[in-house]
Formats: structure tokens, C-alpha cells, sequence
């Protein structure tokens, strides 16, 4: 969808750190919802760790995905398109192990829209992003 520039509405509030990017259709209008999670993820499928340290690290990724999910988006913004950027130095495999990585976010993101994860209205999407060494992240964006 290519749209003049003079059509989209960019807004952002620094405290919560949330970006919301309006883009105005002749049709309708899309509400675009972006937000970071300071969560460094594992390789996925490859992370050889005992499995109580697992559920450990799993469970909070997902809470604090779910927190930041419900501070950030409406719960009724169904049906979406949620994509994951994985921001790191490294690099995992895409099909396999990126998806693995991120399986505890996309849990998290799921209960914070009260919805299970395989919800027929909700598309999830999958990207990487290379970074410098020590920084680390999950972007999350809710197309609506």
C-alpha cells in the first residue's frame, strides 16, 4: 500500500517508549502499534539448558510480554498482523530456530490479547534484525 507522505499521522510517547503509526486509507484505516521488548532469546530448539532453567526463562519472557502487550494495545484490535523482529548480533536459522526462540513472546502476546495462539484472526509474522554486540531486543508490531 503506497500512500502520500502527507496522509500518515506519526505519534509517540517517550515514557512508555510505544510508537502508534496511523496510515490513512481511502478505505479504512490501519493502526500500526510498535513496541520493544528487553529481552535477550536463546537460539531456540539448539539451547542446551537444564529444563527447570527453561521453564524459568520461558515463563518470564512470557509475562513480560503479556504485561507489555496489554499496556501498549487494545485488547479488540482483531482481526491483526503481529510480526516479531528478533534485533540481535547473531543470526538463527529461519525457518527452525527463530521461530522456537520466539515461541515464549508469541505466548506472551497471545494471553495479552486474551486470545489463544492459533487464533484464525491473528497473523503472525517472523524477522531478524542484526545489531551491534551487546545490544538485544524483540520488536513487536500490531497491524490492526
Amino acid at each position: 500500500m503506497t500512500l502520500p507522505p502527507n496522509k500518515n499521522k506519526v505519534t509517540y510517547a517517550p515514557r512508555t517508549g510505544r510508537t502508534q503509526t496511523i496510515l490513512h486509507d481511502s478505505n479504512a484505516a490501519i493502526r500500526r502499534t510498535e513496541f520493544i521488548i528487553p529481552i535477550k532469546t536463546g537460539r531456540g530448539q539448539n539451547d542446551r539448558e537444564h529444563h527447570m532453567a527453561r521453564y524459568r526463562r520461558t515463563s518470564g519472557e512470557r509475562e513480560a510480554a503479556c504485561l507489555l502487550t496489554r499496556t501498549q494495545i487494545h485488547r479488540n484490535a482483531l482481526p491483526c498482523v503481529v510480526t516479531l523482529t528478533r534485533i540481535s548480533a547473531g543470526t538463527l536459522d529461519a525457518h527452525d530456530n527463530l521461530k522456537g526462540s520466539l515461541k515464549s513472546i508469541l505466548d506472551g502476546i497471545a494471553d495479552g490479547l486474551e486470545i489463544k495462539d492459533n487464533d484464525p484472526r491473528v497473523t503472525w509474522r517472523y524477522a531478524q534484525q542484526k545489531c551491534t554486540r551487546g545490544y538485544f531486543g524483540i520488536r513487536v508490531r500490531i497491524e490492526t
